[in-house]
């Protein structure tokens, strides 16, 4: 089960991609003093998530990001132990032959 930041990072991509957000919106909601959930600023610095025209510009999901949506498996609350409602399941990398 991934970790709390891990879970709050993909509920941070998903609203994002959910629909064009601003600059100020997104900073307003996800901006954090607290240096134990810097969810905002880590996505910046691990490319998931990109700004273009700066401050009055526009929030984009990177490709990086949507690769990482893209490994996030929902699991339904009805499978209790696994997740709760709306947590991601990140799978591992499969080699294939």
């Amino acid at each position: 089960m991934p970790d709390t930041h891990t879970s709050l990072t993909l509920q941070m991509l998903e609203w994002i991609q959910q629909q064009t957000r601003s600059y100020p919106e997104v900073l307003d909601a996800w901006h954090s003093t607290c240096p134990r959930l810097c969810i905002w600023e880590d996505a910046c610095a691990d490319g998931l998530i990109s700004c273009d025209g700066g401050r009055d510009g526009l929030v984009t999901v990177t490709e990086k990001g949507r690769d990482m949506l893209a490994r996030t498996i929902k699991v339904p609350a009805s499978f209790p132990g696994l997740a709760h409602r709306g947590e991601g399941v990140i799978l591992p990398e499969i080699n294939r032959i």
